[in-house]
């Protein structure tokens, strides 16, 4: 937290650019900003200091220059990301690291991410959520979700898809607030309003797609394009995946008449629900995040399949549920 980078036991510890990092994470995540100084006294940790608050304020006059740099990176590769978005583009990554803009820690990536959805024209309208290899939980908001109709189909209204993955989905019936304490599995099934069969639908606006360092990857979103929330499913489907057992579902997805994927399935982490109570029970998680109404999917049965939409893709995961997916329409 922003209190640990200036308080007198870590003051001397951290670099300037470290503890910058620190304080325009918290500052990009904190529920109201207005300026920059306000924002950091707004911060409840500092106003506990009590008579180290003269740190607090040496801090803030040694460390502003590291503070809007950073912050200015920060909008700088947003806006990249948005330009490259709304026309269609790429960006390498020779020219995000000639430009020094590459996020140096996943605080910074998220914080790209938040600076994107304020200018972007579109609210969140989910979330895709995953644990990493290190069991660090991150998250990146999904803005075009659209959803099948009566006949189990939906066409997703813009070009530019180069991937989809499979996915169990959920939508949420009340907001997650940040972590008081431990929340649990159970727990988080309570703000679970129906459990869904998806498809994310994948761009990538780095050249290098998710060959770039991951914090410059998870500024991007994961590569995410799009949403598409298909037919509801059975809830025990959730504990179906958790048990990893014997009776696992299989998954055809077809484009045409060219089969793109056909085979039994699993969920990454085993169980659907396990990135969500790790997402909801960390830091990143402030409580402005994952809203009533949001769709949360939290990993790919299939990994990345390569597909353009140019074609009908019919998606079944056997004895579970079905629907039809399609590019834009003339």
């Amino acid at each position: 937290m922003f209190c640990d980078a200036v308080n007198h036991k870590h003051y001397h510890l951290l670099s300037h650019k470290a503890a910058a990092r620190e304080a325009v994470y918290w500052l990009y995540n904190a529920p109201r900003r207005t300026s920059l100084k306000s924002a950091m006294w707004s911060n409840p940790g500092i106003d506990g200091l009590g008579s180290d608050r003269q740190i607090v304020t040496t801090f803030w006059r040694s460390r502003t220059t590291e503070i809007m740099d950073a912050m200015a990176a920060i909008e700088k590769l947003a806006k990249s990301f948005i330009t490259a978005s709304r026309e269609g583009a790429k960006i390498s990554l020779a020219a995000v690291q000639a430009e020094d803009l590459i996020p140096g820690t996943l605080g910074e990536a998220m914080a790209v991410q938040r600076a994107f959805a304020e200018s972007w024209a579109e609210p969140v309208a989910g979330w895709k959520l995953a644990i990493r290899a290190d069991g660090e939980a991150i998250g990146a908001p999904m803005f075009d979700c659209v959803r099948v109709d009566e006949a189990n189909a939906a066409s997703f209204p813009h070009d530019g898809t180069e991937g989809i993955e499979v996915e169990i989905c959920f939508t949420l019936s009340a907001d997650i607030p940040a972590a008081a304490g431990p929340m649990t599995r159970a727990d988080l099934i309570g703000f679970i309003d129906k459990v869904h069969l998806g498809a994310e639908l994948l761009r990538y606006r780095l050249v290098e797609k998710n060959q770039v360092p991951f914090p410059l990857f998870l500024a991007d979103r994961l590569a995410n394009h799009g949403f598409v929330i298909g037919p509801e499913v059975d809830k025990g489907i959730v504990d179906v995946f958790a048990g990893n057992g014997e009776d696992l579902p299989q998954l055809t997805v077809t484009e045409g008449s060219v089969s793109l994927f056909d085979a039994g399935v699993k969920h990454p982490n085993g169980d659907p629900l396990a990135p969500l109570v790790a997402f909801a029970n960390a830091a990143f998680n402030t409580g402005e995040m994952l809203k009533a109404g949001n769709v949360v999917t939290t990993g790919s049965l299939c990994g990345a399949i390569p597909s353009t939409l140019a074609g009908e893709t019919h998606i079944v995961l056997k004895s579970i549920g079905a629907f039809t997916l399609s590019g834009p329409r003339p």
